[in-house]
């Protein structure tokens, strides 16, 4: 509730409740929180309090708190609080609602967060969430003169990072990516390989994605079973980053070759015509020795 409060109605009783519980004082969470800043890179960023409010060497920066909004994302219940209007505490002697200050929220589906602010020196503050058709941006919007200037330039940011993205597939799950020859089963026999799962990645409209395959065999040997991993498949930007990676398995059992197919294979590889046609040779030249030798000795040719 303490967090709720916090995130939605912008609680500095909360804040301050907070940063006691974790470090014993206010102080002590202070240096906690500037040690924790140093730690992620944020260079633009120190804490005087807990709260946000002007202070002295109390300050931050668009993009680190870009930077904090996307960390503090990953966690899932902060990510469900900051994305909704409205929020029941239950803790207390009785039941309370708090509205999320971030009207964004209620009033446009697709806006998932994150928090406001203000102050006289920082002006309206707000950094904003989107998610829409699998592509999530976020937005930081400070020194606005008015709520509204503040809600419509963080709408205008957001709608302008989710116009330039795009969710696309790299690698569409149980698809064939390759075909590695059965050693021992016959000319033309192959194992198909498929992709284990589905691989996506946001891009920015008009980039491809790429795929590499990665540690494929020249070929296998039965028996194996379905889903026998076979190698990776990695999903590249245009650049070379790979942003995602799954497994290259067999489609299907690749059974134990029976005797005639091996004995096949292997008279038919180019090796073995070589092996028998020398073999061939030696026989030859082995009978026509033998023939002059008979000669030679006036007996039976």
């Amino acid at each position: 509730d303490l967090l709720r409060g916090l995130l939605l109605a912008s609680g500095n009783d909360a804040a301050n409740a907070l940063a006691v519980a974790v470090a014993g004082d206010v102080p002590a969470f202070v240096r906690r929180m500037n040690r924790r800043a140093r730690e992620l890179g944020l260079r633009n960023t120190r804490f005087g309090n807990p709260i946000g409010l002007d202070e002295p060497g109390n300050y931050s920066s668009a993009e680190d708190l870009v930077k904090m909004a996307l960390l503090l994302r990953q966690n899932s219940f902060v990510r469900e609080i900051m994305a909704q209007p409205r929020a029941v505490l239950r803790s207390g002697a009785r039941q309370r609602v708090v509205i999320n200050r971030n009207t964004l929220v209620g009033r446009f589906d697709y806006v998932t967060g994150v928090k406001t602010g203000h102050t006289l020196g920082a002006g309206y503050v707000l950094v904003g969430a989107a998610d829409r058709n699998g592509v999530e941006v976020v937005s930081a919007v400070l020194g606005a003169g008015s709520e509204a200037a503040r809600d419509a330039d963080t709408i205008a940011l957001l709608d302008y990072g989710l116009e330039r993205y795009r969710r696309d597939v790299g690698v569409r799950a149980k698809h064939v990516l390759a075909r590695v020859p059965v050693a021992d089963a016959g000319k033309g026999v192959t194992a198909p390989l498929i992709a284990e799962e589905a691989v996506r990645a946001v891009v920015r409209r008009g980039e491809e994605l790429h795929r590499r395959l990665v540690g494929v065999p020249a070929e296998v040997e039965g028996p194996l079973p379905a889903g026998e991993r076979m190698g990776t498949v990695e999903v590249l930007r245009e650049d070379g980053e790979v942003v995602g990676q799954t497994a290259l398995v067999t489609a299907r059992e690749v059974p134990t070759p029976r005797p005639a197919e091996r004995v096949r294979s292997w008279v038919s590889r180019p090796g073995t015509m070589l092996l028998l046609a020398f073999l061939a040779a030696c026989t030859v030249s082995l009978l026509l020795l033998r023939r002059r030798l008979a000669r030679r000795s006036g007996g039976p040719q």
